[in-house]
C-alpha cells in the first residue's frame, strides 16, 4: 500500500489484545491535543478506529485534516487511570500495517491493523484483512462448541515480537481453510482476530 502523501493519512486503526476494556484517546505528535474522538468500552480482539473526519468543532468541520506524523493511542481503564500510551509513526511514508508503536504498552497489546490516506480520488484503504472469526461454531441445533480453527495466540506473539516475521505468520494463517485473500493492495489478508479470539477460546475451558 502507498499512502499518498500530498493528501497524508487520515484514518489509523487498531486491534486490541488486552484482557480489560478500555478506553482508546488519541492525540497529536505532541501528545497534548486530542485528535480523534476516543474509542470507548474497546474490549479485547476489537478493532479501534482513528478518523480526524469525524472529530469535529464548533462549526461541524474537521479539527485536522489529516494524522500528524505520529500519533499517540493511550490506553485508559473504566476508572479514568491510564494504562498505558504507544506512539504510532503515521507520517504516510511507510506502509505501517502489523507494526506496534512506542511507548510503555505491553508488547503486543496494540497491532497496527490499516490505515486509510485523504485522496478522494484513490479510495487508497490499506487493511491486513484480519476478518473476526467464529469463536463458537454450531454443530447442531442449539448447540456449539469452541472453534478448532482459532489460532494459538501464543503464535502471535512470536510473530508481533519480530516484524520480520509477520508476514509469514500472515500467510500461514491466511484463514481456516488455508487460503489466501488479497485485497486491492494486494496485501494478504488473513485472520488476526481469530487468533485474538483464541484468547477467549482458551479462557473457556
Amino acid at each position: 500500500c502507498d499512502c499518498d502523501k500530498d493528501y497524508g493519512m487520515v484514518e489509523l486503526r487498531v486491534g486490541y489484545t488486552g484482557d480489560e476494556t478500555v478506553t482508546i484517546q488519541w492525540f497529536d505528535k505532541g501528545g497534548d491535543d486530542q485528535i480523534c474522538k476516543d474509542s470507548e468500552d474497546v474490549s479485547q480482539g476489537e478493532e479501534a478506529i482513528c478518523n480526524v473526519n469525524d472529530y469535529l468543532d464548533s462549526n461541524n468541520d474537521p479539527v485536522y485534516e489529516k494524522l500528524e506524523t505520529n500519533t499517540f493511542a493511550q490506553l485508559v481503564d473504566a476508572n479514568g487511570d491510564e494504562i498505558c500510551t504507544t506512539e504510532i509513526h503515521t507520517s504516510c511514508s511507510r506502509d505501517i500495517v502489523g507494526t506496534e508503536g512506542e511507548g510503555d504498552c505491553t508488547a503486543g497489546l496494540i497491532i497496527v491493523t490499516g490505515w486509510k490516506d485523504g485522496n478522494p480520488n484513490d479510495d487508497n484503504d490499506c487493511d491486513d484483512g484480519y476478518d473476526l472469526c467464529d469463536c463458537q461454531v454450531e454443530i447442531d441445533e442449539g448447540l456449539t462448541e469452541n472453534n478448532p480453527d482459532a489460532v494459538s495466540p501464543v503464535a502471535l506473539a512470536g510473530a508481533v515480537s519480530d516484524n520480520g516475521g509477520y508476514s509469514a505468520y500472515v500467510v500461514a494463517n491466511s484463514n481456516s481453510d488455508g487460503e489466501l485473500v488479497t485485497s486491492d493492495g494486494n496485501q494478504i489478508r488473513a485472520t488476526l482476530f481469530s487468533v485474538i479470539c483464541a484468547l477467549t477460546v482458551i479462557k473457556l475451558f
